[in-house]
């Protein structure tokens, strides 16, 4: 069973009004009290709002187009995408490189981006693809969070984050 929330409805006209007396809120959200439909919505039209039914015989000034730009821009603010940079590692890396390569992982975390980091193992190599992951995790010097790892055989990945203070 599913609940949907309640849609609140403008009124256009005194005709959509069911109820004879309402319950009436201004747009500052001050209760004005019981008055009659005609009454709230000639208020309505004499402060140039709109009259919008909140619940059965409650009704509120509001303008509604004000109040869904204003919901579109707090949600648009509130969704920031976190853009996921990846570095790659092959097992024969020099020692500069990876240092290099560690360095734009410490950029990356301070700007606030998520890393995956993946190394690829060539078969007839004898090191371990762990302890390189581990050996490179160590020496990143921004605090991060370790999402999750997958691994085959011959290639391993892990994702970190920033920590966020």
């Amino acid at each position: 069973m599913s609940y949907k929330k309640k849609v609140s409805q403008r009124v256009s006209s005194v005709n959509e009004i069911e109820e004879e007396i309402v319950l009436l809120i201004d747009e500052n959200g001050v209760n004005q009290g019981e008055i009659t439909a005609q009454k709230a919505f000639s208020y309505s039209k004499d402060k140039g709002l709109d009259l919008v039914k909140v619940q059965d015989g409650v009704f509120r000034l509001m303008d509604v187009s004000k109040n869904v730009y204003k919901k579109k821009k707090v949600q648009k603010k509130s969704h920031k995408a976190t853009k996921t940079k990846e570095i790659r590692f092959k097992q024969n890396i020099a020692e500069n490189d990876l240092n290099v390569k560690i360095k734009h992982i410490n950029q990356f975390l301070s700007k606030g981006f998520r890393i995956k980091i993946s190394f690829q193992n060539q078969k007839r190599s004898h090191l371990k693809i762990e302890d390189f992951l581990e050996e490179t995790l160590s020496k990143i010097n921004e605090e991060f969070t370790r999402d999750k790892m997958s691994k085959n055989e011959n290639f391993c990945s892990i994702n970190i984050s920033p920590v966020i203070h």
